[in-house]
């Protein structure tokens, strides 16, 4: 039988978090803080897209790149998103003993969108705190594969 490491849970906005929608695991050893926040960043290239702040630009609200580290925090409160706290970032990673959370802005994506950046983001933490090691060739960026993108 396989080895399950975790137990995804689907979250949703609520009244005091507008717009805040997440994903949660729960693993079977407490969370490494350090590995966490590497697998964090070994995602940024592959999913850009999460790694994002609002800008004002005339009269619309855009995306543009963060360069800011995403948050991994140690807590179970929500944060509040695209603010200093959260670096201004439209996503963040919370976890507590063996408990981890991916929340985001809703504009970023749906629960379908994101299923991949957490399944992979679970990869690459596990892949690391198991000493497993493969080649980021498949995760690397769409873009690095196909020049029309």
């Amino acid at each position: 039988m396989a080895k399950h490491y975790y137990d995804p849970i689907m979250c949703v906005c609520s009244p005091e978090n507008p717009m805040t929608m997440g994903v949660t695991a729960v693993l079977t050893e407490q969370i490494d803080e350090k590995l966490l926040k590497e697998a964090v960043e070994d995602l940024r290239e592959r999913f850009a897209y999460f790694y994002v702040r609002a800008k004002i630009e005339d009269n619309d609200i855009v995306v543009i790149p963060n360069s800011l580290p995403m948050t991994v925090r140690n807590t179970w409160a929500p944060i509040e998103l695209a603010s200093k706290e959260a670096n201004y970032h439209l996503a963040a990673i919370k976890y507590e003993g063996d408990r981890i959370c991916l929340e985001m802005n809703h504009a970023l994506s749906d629960g379908a969108g994101v299923l991949p950046f957490f399944k992979s983001l679970l990869f690459v933490y596990l892949s690391k705190k198991n000493r497993y090691f493969f080649p980021c060739s498949g995760l690397s960026s769409a873009r690095k594969r196909d020049p029309r993108i």
